[in-house]
Formats: structure tokens, sequence, C-alpha cells
């Protein structure tokens, strides 16, 4: 059995999600005229728990120009390297590769300061 795992993995945390200001990640317009944003306000990570907590929303306007908005309260957890690699060895799972950002390059140990995304693929011993 082969599991693939895709994860925010950042060398530190803190310094990624602790945000407090606006922003868009996406804006567009679909094939069928529907048009929208996504807005976050920002997050705040917990070192302790390793959650991250944050608020965003859409903003869409129907292709009949009815408006929507979406509120999203959201929390993550962000996992160490040690943690997601602790957890697939007592599942009996075995990693086969592992890429950095999407990338073709295998995720450094210990991750560097580069390091934003995992992609795992490990195999059941």
């Amino acid at each position: 059995m082969l599991t693939f795992l895709d994860f925010d993995l950042h060398y530190d945390p803190a310094r990624f999600f602790n945000s407090l200001r606006e922003s868009s990640y996406f804006s567009g317009t679909d094939d069928m005229g529907t048009s929208g944003r996504t807005v976050s306000y920002g997050s705040i990570y917990d070192p302790v728990t390793r959650i991250c907590a944050g608020t965003s929303h859409w903003e869409l306007k129907a292709n009949n120009g009815e408006p929507f908005i979406i509120s999203d309260l959201w929390h993550k957890h962000i996992p160490s390297q040690a943690q997601v690699y602790g957890w697939l060895s007592e599942a009996g799972l075995t990693v086969e590769r592992s890429y950095k950002n999407y990338s073709d390059e295998a995720i450094p140990e210990p991750i560097d300061e580069s390091t934003y995304r995992a992609t795992i693929w490990a195999r059941k011993d």
C-alpha cells in the first residue's frame, strides 16, 4: 500500500503564520462568468500546540450579478518533520520519496529555511 502526504512543513512556522495583515491569494473568473477572490485577515501560530488559527472569506459574484460573501474561521496543525516521520514509522510506513516545495528536490533532513511544503510517498512495510 502506497500512502501520499502533502502538507505545510516550515523551518520557522511562527515567522510564516504570525501575521495579521490582509491579503488575497486568489482572484479570477470561471468559464461560467462567476468571479471572486479570497481575502485572508492573517493568522496566529501557537508554538506549544503547533496550531495555527486564522480568518478569511470568499467574495463571489454569480454570473447573474448576485454577490456572496462566505466567511471562514480555520485551524491548522503544522507538524514538525520529526513528528511526521515518527507517525509514519509508528504506522509501519517507510518513506520511499520526498519532495520539497512541489519540486523534484528531496526534503533535506533537517529542513532548511526555504522549505514550506512537503510531499511524501510512503509504503507499508
